[in-house]
């Protein structure tokens, strides 16, 4: 029994969230089995979002070589992850060691990429250098449940929580996080306060769903996939499809 939850955990649920910490609580997420639309897209690049940007990195009293480095990696990063970005960030933080935006940028970057084992090292050096830092605790927290180390990112995202405890994707991703730990009481618990914050965040429905369902509370489990697929997430579709639809 206890295999088959984790199966259909897999199956169904939408990858964790990231947001900027600016007033904002939005990512592009994506499932395991269906790219989602973002339901909100305002223009701004990722890294704005999270409140990086020219303005924010540009520091006059730092070396000239040193700024040309992050100022270009900034540049190439908003408009997508590569490998140029990051061996420029790679030199940038080994001649400004003691700078946090250069530790997270590629950390970043790296995560970004897929690089969760490699990008944790150099979050963890941005945490050193700012231990409260939001955004970098968010990513921690998304490498760790991507290498299932859900423990740690459990820490990370409560860790963010008791600095913003109205950070709604904070609660929906340490709400993945219980589920998969199958503490689904509590897992339903955060994705409740996700959408008392968020309300319009369609994801939150959606995995708040798969766990009523792995609960075997059917009937709630297909409110939930039903609200998420009218706001625009046909991620929802397929579990809505399969358990929901009334067989002629």
């Amino acid at each position: 029994m206890k295999r088959n939850y984790v199966l259909l955990l897999v199956a169904l649920f939408i990858t964790v969230a990231i947001s900027s910490c600016n007033g904002k609580r939005e990512k592009e997420t994506v499932s395991k089995t269906d790219t989602i639309t973002p339901l909100k897209n305002d223009g701004r690049t990722s890294l704005e979002k999270l409140g990086i940007t020219r303005e924010t990195v540009t520091d006059k009293s730092e070396d000239p070589k040193a700024q040309a480095l992050i100022l270009k990696a900034l540049s190439i990063l908003e408009d997508g992850i590569n490998d140029e970005a990051i061996k420029l960030l790679d030199e940038y933080t080994w001649n400004q060691p003691d700078k946090y935006i250069g530790w997270f940028m590629l950390g970043y970057a790296m995560s970004e990429k897929g690089e969760y084992a490699a990008a944790l090292p150099k979050l963890e050096q941005a945490l050193k250098l700012k231990p409260r830092d939001e955004n970098a605790l968010m990513y921690s927290g998304l490498c760790h449940l991507k290498l299932n180390d859900l423990p740690q990112a459990y820490a990370d995202f409560t860790n963010v929580i008791r600095q913003d405890d109205r950070f709604a994707l904070a609660y929906y991703n340490r709400g993945q996080v219980l589920a998969f730990l199958e503490k689904f009481k509590e897992s339903i618990a955060d994705y409740d306060m996700a959408i008392a914050l968020m309300p319009d965040y369609a994801p939150a429905y959606n995995n708040r769903g798969n766990v009523k369902f792995l609960m075997k509370d059917t009937t709630a489990a297909c409110e939930d996939w039903k609200k998420s697929i009218e706001m625009g997430n046909s991620g929802s579709l397929k579990a809505y499809n399969m358990f929901c639809k009334k067989k002629k």
